[in-house]
């Protein structure tokens, strides 16, 4: 008797914990902010609440999608909170594989993402990993664009405009997605991002310093344009002394030195090896969480570089009120 009293409680726990889930759920899909944003379903202006058959059925089938992908982390979020039930156990087990402090920092993202603070996230994805970086390499591939057939690197800057264009190309596939998708892809992006600041970050400030501040060049981001102070030593100048000239180009060959080692290499195997894996793994399509971060693992050889990687970017959505232990959105139990 006393078991099945035990059972009979244990079945009811259950039926409350899915009657909240399925309320919590009405409640999401119903918010047209979270639609949009987190699901990345687009309503249509001619749409408002309750929607159409059609759009339902996209808005929950893509609902599933995103609470398969999470479901592991979810879990794992759960457990951390004392909910002990057998399901759950088990599956937060793919999640403590990982690691405690990896599996914190996937519980994060999801909380970022899953509780209406994905733009915090996302800003902090671009300022603090995907901006500085793209800056960086941008400038230096413009830098062989603009100047290598001047220099008689004209191979270098065919390579560099080539490369900026698979680079581009790739952040553009990015832009197709929307929602948590867009979130992830762009995570993946950052990876790959600071991984090749972090094999070739410094030796490329290096050459940027240089011909900033020797050579007197002025780089235009915007239009991905190197100029000024040229004429220096691509031009026989009556203002310039014959000493001057030869300092410059003097500087340009060191330059040059410096660039064709570190592009033979480093550089090479940094973008179109791991960053160029990188950009594939960030507009690919996962079935779970599970699957993409054993991708990124394979890629940048363990799970202690990309919590490195993103200890920025989660100071960033903390110093900005992210760390709200409240945002779990509640899971299928």
């Amino acid at each position: 008797m006393k078991l099945i009293m035990e059972n009979w409680r244990g079945y009811l726990a259950e039926q409350d914990q899915r009657t909240q889930y399925l309320h919590n759920r009405a409640v999401l899909l119903s918010d047209p902010q979270y639609v949009t944003e987190v699901l990345g379903v687009q309503i249509p202006l001619t749409e408002a609440y309750p929607w159409s058959s059609t759009l339902t059925e996209q808005i929950i089938q893509e609902q599933l999608l995103f609470e398969a992908f999470w479901d592991p982390v979810v879990a794992w979020g759960k457990a951390k909170a004392g909910e002990v039930a057998d399901n759950v156990k088990e599956i937060a087990q793919s999640a403590a594989a990982w690691g405690k402090d990896f599996a914190n920092t996937m519980l994060m993202i999801y909380k970022a993402i899953a509780g209406g603070k994905m733009h915090t996230y996302m800003k902090g994805l671009m300022r603090t990993a995907i901006n500085p970086v793209k800056n960086l390499l941008f400038g230096f591939l413009d830098l062989l664009i603009n100047k290598g057939p001047e220099w008689g690197m004209p191979t270098f800057a065919k390579w560099a405009e080539k490369t900026k264009q698979l680079i581009e190309s790739g952040i553009a596939r990015l832009d197709s997605l929307d929602g948590w998708k867009k979130a992830l892809g762009l995570t993946t992006l950052a990876l790959g991002l600071v991984w090749v600041k972090d094999q070739i970050g410094e030796q490329v400030e290096g050459i940027i310093n240089v011909v900033k501040e020797k050579l007197g060049f002025v780089y235009d981001i915007a239009a991905g344009a190197w100029s000024g102070a040229q004429e220096t030593v691509t031009e026989v100048d009556p203002r310039v002394s014959g000493a001057a000239r030869a300092g410059a180009a003097a500087v340009i060959e060191q330059v040059k030195e410096a660039i064709v080692e570190l592009v033979q290499e480093k550089v090479k195997k940094a973008i179109e090896g791991i960053l160029g894996e990188a950009l594939n793994a960030a507009s690919a399509a996962y079935g779970n969480v599970t699957e993409w971060v054993n991708q990124v693992k394979k890629i940048f050889g363990g799970m202690d570089f990309v919590k490195k990687a993103l200890a920025s970017v989660l100071r960033f959505f903390a110093a900005r009120g992210g760390m709200n232990e409240n945002i779990l959105v509640e899971n299928n139990p």
